[in-house]
């Protein structure tokens, strides 16, 4: 029993080391599947890199199209301010002149009258210095 027990760890040993054991092709073809995964993870990585310094002149671009934005936003708005100022101006200056107009209206009719009265006083001054004339002759 012991001699059968002796028989099979020698066995076992060299099963195991049998098993173990790689043959050099399978070796170095382990090994050249490495050197490229390993060189294709070098070039993903520097692949990553250079897509992280175009993200990094993407967002400083970003950065300076939104300063842009904030001034246009900012120059919009002192425009509508001014545009409407401008239009309170003009409303004034409409309302304004339409009470000029009307005192004008009102001048007017009054310079009409004025006149119709003056031709009244000039006739009248006529007639009156036509009559004192008349009785002389």
């Amino acid at each position: 029993m012991r001699k059968t027990i002796q028989v099979f760890l020698v066995l076992l040993v060299f099963i195991v080391a049998l098993g173990g054991c790689v043959t050099q092709s399978k070796y170095q073809q382990k090994e050249d599947q490495f050197t490229v995964l390993q060189q294709e993870k070098e070039a993903l990585a520097k692949e990553v890199l250079a897509k992280n310094d175009q993200i990094t002149a993407y967002n400083d671009q970003m950065k300076t199209y939104d300063k842009k934005v904030s001034a246009y936003a900012e120059e919009k708005q002192n425009l509508l301010k001014e545009t409407q100022l401008q239009k309170d101006m003009i409303d004034a200056l409409t309302a304004e002149l339409e009470e000029i107009s009307k005192r004008y209206a009102v001048l007017e009719e009054e310079t009409k009258k004025l006149k119709e009265e003056i031709a009244a006083v000039e006739v009248k001054s006529v007639k009156a210095a036509k009559k004192p004339q008349q009785g002389f002759k």
